[in-house]
């Protein structure tokens, strides 16, 4: 499916990265762009993007089950925060985030970034104001967190080289795939995750 949406694209898209993606569909050159939320205050800026008043925010799409349900896929790579070990003020850093996560603050910061807290996404008076928290919040309860181990920068390098193999037509996606896979397994392997 991925690589029949390639003849939908804007010209120049199997090129771009993320952030020209981004900036071609503020500029009102794409019809849609899978994005993370962050990108959703530069929408709404009129200094930063043509398409203010003009979008809108949907459900990442998905693959129709037996029972009519729509399975989706999206993935989370982000939304927390730490202190470091060796952090000389730990304590200050602690009290620091306490306050930072409040539901008063996301409400606050709301204008220069998208909530965490399923809380404020569904606040009545927020949704009011930011209706795009209504599909972000059903794509936060259905998401999936990217792995959590230290090879995962070199697995998704990977795949995502697999999968502009298929998508510009190098290679089909079935040999794409297959390619990449003893890849996967070696590095999964070589950081110790399968014996």
């Amino acid at each position: 499916m991925l690589c029949k949406l390639v003849n939908q694209c804007n010209p120049g898209a199997l090129a771009q990265d993320y952030d020209e993606g981004d900036a071609t569909f503020a500029n009102g050159n794409a019809a849609m762009f899978i994005q993370w939320n962050d990108s959703i205050p530069r929408y709404n800026d009129a200094e930063k993007s043509k398409i203010v008043g003009k979008w809108a925010a949907a459900d990442m799409p998905g693959v129709k089950q037996s029972d009519n349900s729509i399975k989706r896929s999206p993935t989370i790579g982000g939304w927390n925060t730490g202190i470091l070990e060796d952090a000389k003020n730990k304590e200050a850093a602690w009290e620091f985030l306490l306050w930072m996560d409040t539901k008063e603050m996301e409400r606050r910061l709301a204008d220069a970034q998208p909530p965490a807290r399923s809380s404020v996404l569904s606040d009545p008076e927020m949704v009011a104001k930011y209706p795009e928290y209504v599909p972000m919040l059903a794509t936060l309860e259905e998401s999936w967190g990217r792995p959590r181990i230290d090879v995962w920068p070199q697995m998704t390098d990977n795949i995502e080289a697999a999968l502009s193999q298929a998508v510009s037509g190098e290679l089909s996606p079935t040999d794409a795939l297959n390619n990449v896979n003893p890849v996967i397994d070696e590095i999964l392997k070589n950081g110790g995750y399968q014996g």
